[in-house]
């Protein structure tokens, strides 16, 4: 089947059967081999009508067949109107006259009139020239001119485009609108180009846009703007023709319109929607009549939009008295509808109100935006995140300037919010950077707007950077000063050498990064430092992007203190080394004090510090320690300054003393002061020695000093005296000279006599230390001898579990990792409690369960531990005795739960490698001998773990979502993202598709016989196949995706689990439906119990439900914390274990009501199920482990599966 055809042929039978077979194969010799005929394109036993409609969607043109019997035929009717219907291009052919034209106005007056229009090309039989007529219509089919033969590339891409758009406008329609079949990124552009297309090269467009054109795009511009929009449209129930005329209009040039009857979703509040509808539109197109201008509502739309000074515009569509205008659209000149007599006066009219709406165009714009962020900004308290920075404040500042002097002025809030934006500090701290090709711009700014509301500081380059400044060191700024980088996945940005500039930047900076998938790619495209992680794919939940971003903010907010850090110190550490490594840009004090904590706590957590970050904090303790060399040396300096300050004193003293007959006794006193600080000095240094009589003695000292000070305070004001004297003594300067020389070396012995006493006093310290010391260290090894006391009798039976341990390696290798393990973790505790280094453990007696970890860690194969990613699922043997997982490590794993003997890790521990992509699921056959995959490359394998052999299913063209086998085992289902499922015969290696979705096929299985398979699609419908005949049942009724289907124990009921917040049970025999309805969420899995008498569901409202089939009521499990990802009874249906997103999982007892938590994942539980005693449970993990859990102790096995990521 093509994707899509040249031209399809409509014509009647009785009259152009044997032409248009003729004509088809005329026109594949002329080049053209995609030509659409039922003969030939509808097969036996199929829906021709559905095949029919399906070739028209997909054509570029119609060929029409006139004839008398076309002109009369239902069947050409109603493909004519079809064809219209989608506005296709039509090429009427005239092939059998004498038609009656009256009689065909009559039975098809659109078609006829339709046709009349257009120009026909003749090809009567006999009459016209089929070489002639044959290369007109092979130049029309290639898009050529029908003069010159030149071929028109533009009107042939606008005439494709037509049909690509109109294919995914109508699997949006049929898919119930859903936002996630709305174009994206480049798509959406090109599509935006192609609606506003009117000529090309001049001449009239091949044809036109149909309404669900203009919608299916307008509404992927809406989406792409956060649904704001450029117009409101406010009308009565009584004017709905008029306002459905003007939407039209409006959808038609590419304006986007909110209208209450389209954009108000399912269980929204409509008084709230209607007001965030005018908020978040540029305009407000008022369709004015006396029935809107006497409607509540209608006033009450208007008067919001009026004091949130929106521009509007009345649309008169019934004339109205004038003492009924609403007051605020009396002065306003309006659209006048109600003089219109024929088409060309509405589309006056219509000109009028786009030309309305494209004048100042820029400023509502503005005017909205800046409004609808203040407004986030105000109902969020005051959120500092949502202010606004950089280029996007320059622009709001300049739109405030104009807007105050513009007819429609900014309001209150717009004037405040714009205000505190200017006021917040300069250059914050970020947590988030956004990677993105612009090709993306639309995902990227609801993901900048989403991370601001949750009160993210982002740094976005469309409100970061400003209009003339060095765009490439801005962008190396904000990375530099964001806590993570978050790269958007796309074909674009993968092969963006812009993008891999800001990823090799931010890999220099040790940033963390984080991906966030929002197209498909190849994986060969990615950068290789990309390639290392694994991305969040906001794909998943169905494309719902708040699902998704939940996801990312646990992420972002995963080390956020650690991030922190690492961000300021590399902020300030690159400041340092811009500006020269100026030292007073280094870390001081406390600051490097935190900053030395955290280089050692953190050398090798993810991101590590950078070199220049270790350099930046070395270089603040080096500073450090020198500016307390300084210091200490300074206050020496400042001692000796002192010293000579007090020779100073005395040589002034003597010199005026000599100038006057009391010099001596000054002399006298400073000599006595001298001898009194000796005597204090000798006084300290034995109160040192004499520890007893240290206090008295100090006393002393100090009042002695004390004394001495006074002294010396009378010695310098009798100094001051004698300088003033000393103006009247200049007659005997030389001899004061000569005696102050004498002063000045005797003042120097004092100084030699004070610094002896010093040292005497410090040799006391020292010996007091000293013995402070000696005692410590006599308590330390007291201490220290209890201890190893302590140490070597626990060291003594450690050291026998260690050498036990390595003993057993030969012979039970789980075993023996599970005792040293124990010893290992006895020794640990031991060891932190007696306060050993742990670089000191090898010198004490119980090391070896050390020794015998490293051992086995040398000699287990790398597979033992675990998967180096997250586990999809996991589910036991049937026996028991075995476990298989599935990982996002492209392996599926076999795990031994009961032997464990050494044999077996070469043999039976099996890596099952050989997918290139995540393995989505993994299941072993009845025996346990064989095991089937599901993986991402498209393909399955069925392994034979007895021979390591493994069997290839090829087929799929998509991701395959899940296999399974029959009860024999020897035969497969799949199911696939490509929309199909397949039965694998693997005895002869033939497989049987089974078509009929139109989405994605999420779940296959058989029933007990293995005679029928039902599948589940993201198309909202399940199937039952009788793989007997090939026919299938469609079960039909859910209105989401269905996650899950599955037989009952008999194969006479299916139970479905759908997205939209039910489950369903079908009676296969009566076609009786039961509805479970209770749940607030996607309802993500249901199964049966054995009895076949209830059904547990699980659902993201965090809640499991067990439902009694024959009262039709209801039991809540509540006790999760996240969402609910899986519910499976046991086989004797009492219990029922529920795997959560809250990283838990639980075992509910439904005869008690308890529920046994089981705790221990660090990350998302995706699935749970119970071995076939229903003792043991095992649960599958995003932590990268899978846990098997013994139900009689509570406890996990932290075995093969559960030991954690060293594989």
């Amino acid at each position: 089947m093509a994707a899509f055809y040249d031209a399809f042929i409509s014509y009647a039978r009785a009259d152009s059967k044997a032409f248009a077979i003729a004509l088809k194969e005329q026109l594949k010799v002329r080049g053209l081999s995609q030509i659409w005929l039922d003969l030939d394109d509808i097969p036996s036993a199929t829906d021709w009508q559905g095949r029919i409609d399906d070739a028209i969607e997909r054509s570029h043109h119609v060929i029409y067949i006139i004839s008398p019997s076309a002109m009369a035929s239902p069947y050409c009717k109603l493909e004519l109107e079809r064809a219209i219907a989608y506005g296709k291009r039509i090429i009427p052919l005239l092939h059998v006259g004498g038609g009656d034209s009256a009689a065909w106005a009559t039975h098809d007056p659109t078609g006829c009139a339709t046709i009349r229009l257009l120009n026909w090309i003749w090809c009567r039989d006999g009459v016209d020239d089929p070489a002639q007529y044959l290369d007109k219509l092979s130049r029309t089919l290639h898009v050529c001119d029908e003069k010159t033969g030149a071929e028109q590339p533009e009107v042939k891409a606008y005439l494709h485009q037509h049909t690509t758009l109109l294919t995914q406008a109508l699997g949006w329609d049929r898919r119930h609108r859903e936002t996630r079949f709305l174009l994206v990124g480049r798509d959406r552009q090109a599509a935006e180009t192609w609606l506003r297309t009117r000529t090309i090269e001049r001449a009239p467009l091949p044809c036109t846009p149909t309404d669900l054109h203009c919608e299916f795009i307008t509404e992927s511009i809406k989406n792409a703007s956060n649904l704001m929009t450029q117009a409101f449209l406010c009308h009565s129930d009584q004017d709905q023709a008029a306002a459905d005329q003007l939407r039209r209009s409006l959808l038609r040039q590419g304006i986007t319109v909110w209208n209450y009857r389209t954009d108000i979703q399912t269980s929204q509040d409509y008084t709230s929607a209607i007001g965030q509808g005018i908020e978040e539109a540029d305009n407000v197109v008022f369709v004015l009549s006396p029935h809107s201008a006497q409607s509540p509502y209608c006033q009450q739309e208007l008067a919001q939009a009026i004091a949130l000074n929106k521009r509007v515009i009345p649309v008169l569509a019934a004339p109205v008295e004038p003492e009924l205008v609403p007051e605020g659209l009396r002065t306003i000149q309006h659209i006048d509808l109600t003089d219109n007599t024929q088409a060309s006066d509405y589309a006056a009219d219509e000109s009028q109100l786009f030309r309305q709406l494209n004048t100042d165009a820029a400023y509502h714009t503005e005017h909205k935006t800046w409004l609808v962020q203040a407004l986030k900004w105000q109902r969020q308290q005051q959120n500092p995140t949502l202010l606004l920075r950089g280029y996007n404040l320059r622009r709001a500042e300049s739109w405030l300037k104009v807007a105050r002097t513009h007819r429609h002025l900014p309001t209150a809030l717009h004037e405040q919010f714009i205000a505190e934006s200017l006021r917040q500090p300069p250059n914050p701290a970020l947590d988030v950077f956004i990677s993105y090709s612009r090709v993306d711009s639309d995902f990227a700014r609801r993901l900048n707007d989403a991370l601001q509301t949750q009160g993210k500081r982002t740094w976005f380059d469309q409100e970061s950077i400003a209009t003339g400044t060095d765009f490439q060191q801005e962008i190396y700024r904000g990375i530099e000063s964001s806590d993570v980088f978050v790269f958007v996945l796309s074909p674009e940005s993968v092969n963006s050498p812009f993008c891999a500039d800001e990823v090799e930047y931010a890999q220099g900076l040790n940033k963390r990064m984080v991906t966030v998938l929002h197209r498909a790619i190849d994986v060969a495209d990615l950068h290789p430092v990309l390639a290392k992680l694994q991305w969040l794919d906001f794909r998943e939940h169905d494309g719902d992007f708040q699902a998704n971003f939940a996801g990312l903010l646990r992420t972002l907010d995963t080390d956020r203190e650690h991030l922190e850090t690492h961000t300021r110190l590399l902020v300030r550490s690159g400041e340092w080394d811009r500006r020269g490594r100026d030292e007073s840009l280094l870390l001081r004090g406390q600051d490097l004090q935190t900053a030395e904590t955290w280089l050692i706590s953190n050398a090798a957590v993810e991101p590590q510090p950078t070199g220049l970050q270790q350099e930046y904090i070395r270089a603040g303790r080096a500073r450090q320690e020198a500016e307390a060399a300084a210091e200490k040396k300074l206050r020496r300096g400042r001692r000796l300054g002192v010293l000579a300050a007090v020779a100073g004193i005395v040589v002034a003293a003597g010199a005026g003393w000599l100038a006057r007959t009391e010099q001596q006794k000054a002399i006298a006193s400073i000599e006595e002061a001298d001898a009194r600080i000796a005597q204090a000095d000798m006084q300290v240094a034995e109160a040192n020695t004499k520890r007893d009589k240290a206090n008295q003695q100090t006393e002393t000292a100090r009042q002695e000093t004390q004394q001495a000070k006074r002294d010396q305070q009378e010695a310098q004001n009798a100094a001051t005296a004698a300088a003033q004297a000393q103006q009247t003594a200049e007659t005997r300067a030389r001899e004061a000279d000569g005696k102050a020389q004498t002063a000045a070396v005797a003042q120097q012995q004092a100084e030699a006599s004070a610094q002896a006493a010093d040292a005497k006093a410090q040799a006391a310290d020292t010996k007091a230390q000293a013995a402070e010391v000696r005692a410590k260290d006599a308590d330390i090894r007291t201490a220290n001898a209890r201890r190893d006391q302590r140490l070597a009798q626990i060291g003594t039976r450690l050291e026998q579990a260690g050498t036990f341990a390595l003993s057993r390696f030969e012979f039970n290798q789980i075993e023996a990792l599970l005792k040293a393990l124990k010893a290992g973790s006895e020794l640990q505790t031991a060891v932190a409690e007696a306060g050993i280094p742990v670089k000191a453990i090898s010198r004490y007696p119980a090391a070896s369960p050390i020794f015998a970890l490293q051992q086995l860690q040398v000699n287990l194969p790398r597979g033992l531990l675990a998967h180096q990613d997250f586990i999809f699922s996991a589910s036991f043997s049937a026996t028991g005795d075995a476990v298989v997982t599935a990982s996002a490590n492209s392996t599926a794993r076999v795990w031994d739960l009961k032997t464990g003997q050494s044999v077996l890790l070469e043999g039976y521990i099996d890596v099952v490698e050989g997918h290139t992509f995540f393995v989505r699921s993994a299941l072993f056959n009845a025996t346990g001998d064989q095991v089937v995959t599901a993986s991402d490359d498209g393909t399955a394998q069925v392994w034979d773990l007895k021979t390591g052999e493994s069997t290839l299913l090829e087929g799929h063209i998509d991701s395959v979502t899940s296999a399974i086998f029959n009860a024999m085992g020897d035969v497969v289902v799949t199911a696939s993202r490509d929309g199909t499922a397949r039965v694998w015969d693997l005895k002869s290696g033939q497989s049987t598709p089974l078509e009929g979705h139109t989405d994605s096929v999420t779940s296959a299985s058989f029933n007990r016989t293995g005679e029928a398979v039902v599948t589940s699609s993201e198309d909202g419908t399940a199937r039952v196949w009788d793989l007997q005949t090939g026919e299938s049942t469609l079960l039909e009724g859910h209105t989401g995706s269905i996650t899950s289907a599955s037989f009952n124990a008999t194969g006479d009921a299916v139970v479905t689990a759908s997205r939209d917040s039910t489950a369903r049970v079908w009676d296969l025999k009566t076609g009786e439906l039961t509805l479970l309805e209770g749940h607030t969420g996607a309802v993500t899995s249901a199964s049966f119990n054995a009895t076949e008498d209830a059904v547990v569901t699980s659902s993201e409202d965090g809640t499991a439900r067990v439902w009694d089939l024959k009262t039709g009521k209801s039991r809540p499990l509540e006790g999760h914390t996240g969402s609910v990802n899986s519910a499976r009874f046991n086989a004797m249906g009492d219990q029922v274990v529920t795997a959560s997103e809250d990283d838990t999982a639980r075992v509910w007892d439904l005869k008690t009501g308890e529920s046994t938590p089981l705790e221990g994942h660090t990350g998302i539980v995706r699935s749970a199920s119970f071995d076939a005693m229903g003792d043991t449970v095992v649960t599958a993990s995003r932590d990268g482990t899978a846990r098997v859990w013994d139900l009689k102790t509570g406890e996990s096995t932290p075995g093969a599966c559960q030991v954690c990521k060293e594989g």
